[in-house]
């Protein structure tokens, strides 16, 4: 699988901000930081673009049974 050079930034930006963080203090996605780069890799993946606020919005029913 061939990653984009922006893709990989994310990633890179994401590991060094959870690896930063003391073992007493866990990351999560409270941090508005992780939270924009967790949003940028699963819309990498979805939408094929890391401008996921762009994508937000988007629904479509894919009449899998699971609804919206």
């Amino acid at each position: 699988m061939k990653i984009s050079g922006r893709v990989a930034a994310a990633l890179l930006a994401c590991a060094a901000l959870i690896t930063t963080a003391t073992s007493a203090q866990a990351a999560d996605l409270n941090d508005p930081r992780l939270k924009d780069i967790a949003m940028q890799i699963v819309s990498s993946a979805e939408n094929s673009t890391l401008d996921w606020k762009s994508q937000f919005g988007y629904i479509e029913d894919i009449d899998d049974g699971r609804g919206y």
